[in-house]
């Protein structure tokens, strides 16, 4: 059984996996569908990224809203494959999600958002502390 891998902007990647076990080749197709679904998610964030910024940078008010980008389909789209994202991105189902997934973000705990960025330790915490320092 022979098996490419394709990844964008890098070629092509062959493996030959003829003479590997069935665990190995099971776990080796989990992975592969694993990165290919990022590769999905990241292709379709650059795209929609790309596109309000073009409705941006052409002077359109609510440029966020999906009724004033969707008319500026990046060519390397096909017409079919954009009109399915653009029903998916109006869904009921992905914009109640989307919404909760914000709302997630921007939860406070201990009197501030926790933040990747923030550290181990609250802001609100951290100058508790300095505060009794000084």
């Amino acid at each position: 059984m022979s098996i490419t891998l394709l990844r964008g902007g890098c070629g092509k990647i062959t493996r030959q996996l003829d003479n590997i076990e069935n665990n190995t080749r099971f776990f080796l197709t989990k992975i592969y569908v694993s990165k290919s679904n990022f590769w999905l998610r990241d292709f379709w964030y650059v795209a929609q990224k790309r596109v309000k910024k073009t409705a941006r940078d052409r002077g359109f008010q609510g440029w966020n809203n999906v009724a004033v980008w969707r008319d500026f389909k990046p060519i390397y789209i096909p017409e079919d494959i954009w009109s399915h994202y653009l029903e998916h991105v109006t869904s009921e189902r992905f914009t109640r999600r989307s919404q909760s997934s914000f709302g997630n973000q921007n939860w406070p705990m201990h009197g501030s958002v926790i933040t990747h960025t923030g550290g181990s330790v609250p802001f609100a915490a951290h100058v508790k502390r300095m505060v009794r320092l000084i």
